[in-house]
């Protein structure tokens, strides 16, 4: 949501301001919310970033004084992570 109000504009900024506003949403806001999130191409924009930071903790993780084992741990957390889909 952050991201699609940074980058959304006009009229759907001020849409999407307005929803999130409220206390509660109904079906037609969150498909208004969706439809702005994927032509922000939001998903992929995260994607991105979540590969980013699993690149950078797994450097960090290279570089620590750790069993393989526990690395190897470590490791495969951070991929799960940047690459779970819901």
């Amino acid at each position: 949501m952050v991201y699609a109000l940074e980058k959304a504009s006009g009229k759907s900024r001020k849409e999407l301001l307005a929803i999130y506003q409220k206390e509660q949403v109904d079906d037609t806001d969150l498909k208004t919310v969706l439809e702005e999130l994927d032509a922000l191409k939001a998903r992929s924009y995260t994607q991105e970033m979540a590969t980013t930071y699993c690149r950078k903790a797994i450097s960090e993780i290279e570089g620590l004084d750790l069993p393989d084992a526990v690395r190897r741990d470590l490791e495969q957390i951070a991929c799960f992570l940047a690459e779970r889909d819901f």
